[in-house]
């Protein structure tokens, strides 16, 4: 499994790549309308994440993985590969501290943000060894 690094000279095929993984993602908590083509794009070369790889698995585009500033991290990866989330896990683990801990702005450790009904991903990040450490609740308001 290759994992390359997001930077400014990302090439159309892979920016192509991620707007269709975040179009055919099937459990959403990042966004709920499909930005343009043109905003996906904006979004990539300014993106907010600490991190930020396309995963490649026998030359193979198969999904992203992001770490954010306050130690979150996000995989997205094609359903047909999600067989492949504790390897994932495992390079995350191995090549990664989470940044420093502030109190009541950073996490000590890394964590994942799950929408509650991808039972399919809790049950991957179980086996692996994480634990559920809380539940958000949002309520939508306008």
């Amino acid at each position: 499994m290759k994992f390359i690094e997001i930077d400014n000279d990302i090439n159309e095929e892979r920016l192509k790549f991620l707007y269709n993984l975040l179009d055919t993602r099937k459990y959403s908590i990042s966004h709920k309308n499909m930005p343009s083509f043109k905003d996906h794009v904006d979004f990539v070369y300014n993106h907010p994440y600490h991190k930020w790889f396309i995963i490649e698995n026998q030359k193979v585009l198969i999904g992203s993985l992001y770490i954010h500033k306050d130690n979150s991290v996000g995989v997205d990866v094609m359903k047909q590969f999600e067989i492949l989330i504790p390897d994932i896990l495992s390079f995350l683990e191995k090549n990664f501290k989470p940044l420093p801990y502030i109190k009541s702005l950073r996490s000590k450790n890394f964590f994942f943000n799950l929408s509650p009904e991808n039972i399919k991903l809790h049950n991957l990040f179980l086996s692996a060894g994480y634990r559920i450490s809380q539940i958000s609740f949002e309520k939508n308001i306008l």
